[in-house]
């Protein structure tokens, strides 16, 4: 009886161990796809002198273009991989 009850006991952890690595998983992909636009935005808000942005009229908008596009690719991989 206590071997079984020990089992038992066993296999509800490993359960409850695998529930909590899904979702960790999945946080950690959220966690990416915050961590992208923070380090272009961040990057581009140091208020340097000779940023491209100064020069040309649609800097901004590029940036927010490439961010975009980094935000997408990077939210197809995780999707892709079953982590979102």
């Amino acid at each position: 009886m206590r071997e079984m009850l020990t089992a038992a006991l066993s296999v509800n952890l490993s359960l409850v161990t695998v529930a909590q690595g899904e979702v960790v998983k999945r946080l950690a992909g959220w966690a990416a796809l915050l961590a992208a636009p923070t380090l272009l935005t961040s990057w581009y808000g140091m208020n340097f002198h000779h940023m491209p942005e100064l020069d040309k009229p649609w800097g901004y908008a590029a940036i927010i273009v490439v961010t975009a596009i980094i935000c997408g690719g990077l939210f197809w991989l995780l999707r892709r991989a079953k982590w979102l």
